[in-house]
C-alpha cells in the first residue's frame, strides 16, 4: 500500500512598506513587512534587523540616501512605532485601512496591495512566517537591481556578458563575479569584471564575508595580472563606508541606487 506524508499549509497574507526617494518618479525600495492572519495575528520585520525590537535606523538611513544620519534618525523610528502599534492592535481591519492611507499622509512611505501566499511547513522551519517572507521578497533587491542597471547599460546586446562568472587563477583558488565583460582594444582582448557586495539588509556575518571575499579574490586577480584594475569595480548598496579601504587601490565603488551607476560601469567597461 502506497504510504502518504501530509504537510501543514499555512495561508499568509502580507503587504510590504516601501520608501519612495522621489515622490514623483515613484520608485521605491521595499523597508519592511507586515504578515498577518484573520486571527488577528501581526508580525512585522524591517530591513536589516533580525527582530523588530532591535531596530537599526542607521541601515534605513543609508538606504534613502539621508544626508545626516543623526539628524535624521527620528524619521525612520517614528514610522517603525506607528507600524508596531497595529501589531499590539491584534486587529488586521484596522491595519489595513492605516496601510491604505499612507499615500494620503503626503509621505515618502507607501504600502503595496495586500497579497496571499501558501507557506508550507519545509518552509516555516525555525523561522517565524514574516521572516520567511522577509528573506524572500526583502533580501532580494540587490540583485534585482544589478539587472535593472545592466539593462540601462544594454550590455547584454552590445557585450560579451557572462553572468555569475568563475575566474580561474594560476596558484590560486578560482574567484567568483557576479558578470564580466569581454571586449576588445587595440586589437587585444580585456576583460572588465564586477563583484556585488551587499551591506544592507542582511546580517552583520553575512556584509563581513561579502566585505573580505571581495578585497581578498580581486586582490589575487590583480596581482596575477588576470585583471586590470582600471576595469575592475565593485557594486555595493553602501558606498561610502570605510570598509572599502581594504579594496586595492585603484578598483572602484559604484553605489548601485546613484543616479549615475550605469555610466560609471559602461565608463569602466570603456564604453562611456
Amino acid at each position: 500500500m502506497a504510504q502518504f506524508s501530509y504537510c501543514y499549509v499555512m495561508m499568509c497574507r502580507y503587504r510590504l512598506i516601501r520608501y519612495i526617494d522621489d515622490p514623483i518618479r515613484g520608485e521605491g525600495v521595499n523597508i519592511a513587512i507586515v504578515a498577518f492572519d484573520e486571527q488577528g495575528e501581526i508580525t512585522m520585520r524591517f530591513l536589516g534587523d533580525k527582530r523588530p525590537e532591535s531596530i537599526r535606523h542607521e541601515r534605513l538611513e543609508r538606504l534613502a540616501r539621508m544626508r545626516s544620519s543623526i539628524e535624521n534618525s527620528w524619521v525612520f523610528m517614528e514610522w517603525v512605532h506607528w507600524l508596531e502599534t497595529f501589531a499590539e492592535l491584534h486587529d488586521p481591519v484596522a491595519m489595513r485601512l492605516g496601510l491604505d492611507r499612507l499615500e494620503d499622509r503626503n509621505s515618502n512611505f507607501t504600502a503595496t496591495v495586500e497579497e496571499q501566499i501558501e507557506l508550507r511547513e519545509s518552509d516555516l522551519k525555525r523561522v517565524r512566517p514574516v521572516d520567511y517572507l522577509h528573506d524572500q521578497l526583502i533580501g532580494d533587491p540587490f540583485q534585482n537591481r544589478l539587472e535593472a542597471l545592466l539593462m540601462q547599460t544594454e550590455l547584454e546586446w552590445t557585450s560579451a556578458l557572462t553572468f555569475d562568472a568563475v575566474l580561474e587563477l594560476p596558484f590560486a583558488q578560482p574567484i567568483h563575479l557576479d558578470f564580466v565583460v569581454e571586449s576588445e582594444e587595440g586589437g587585444h582582448p580585456v576583460l572588465s569584471a564586477f563583484k556585488g557586495v551587499q551591506l544592507l539588509g542582511v546580517s552583520e556575518v553575512a556584509s563581513i564575508h561579502a566585505l573580505n571575499d571581495a578585497c581578498y579574490s580581486l586582490k589575487l586577480a590583480l596581482d596575477a595580472d588576470v585583471l586590470n584594475v582600471n576595469r575592475t569595480a565593485v557594486l555595493t548598496d553602501d558606498p561610502q563606508t570605510q570598509a572599502f579601504g581594504c579594496l586595492p587601490n585603484g578598483v572602484e565603488v559604484i553605489g548601485i541606487w546613484d543616479d549615475d551607476a550605469a555610466s560609471r560601469i559602461l565608463r569602466v567597461v570603456g564604453l562611456n
